[in-house]
């Protein structure tokens, strides 16, 4: 099974990744949607959903399935460090 990871920031726009990881998900396509951050506090989305992570950034270079990570928008890209 192939791993793709979803990058989440303070405030980042949910409804970006919504159109692409229900159709990784689906049964057979041999892909698993997982979310990441840079570490494993919950993270709001500007849509108010709260997200527990399920992996923080530095476990990603230890996944060996890792095959995608999906960057969305958000207010933590305008700063200096995205996770402020």
């Amino acid at each position: 099974m192939k791993t793709v990871f979803v990058l989440l920031t303070e405030r980042f726009a949910d409804w970006e990744a919504s159109f692409v990881t229900p159709e990784l998900n689906q049964p057979g396509t041999g892909y698993q949607v997982k979310t990441i951050a840079i570490d494993k506090e919950p993270k709001v989305s500007m849509g108010g959903l709260t997200v527990l992570p399920d992996y923080e950034l530095a476990d990603f270079y230890n996944q060996p399935d890792a095959t995608m990570l999906i960057l969305v928008g958000g207010q933590q890209w305008g700063r200096t460090s995205i996770f402020l």
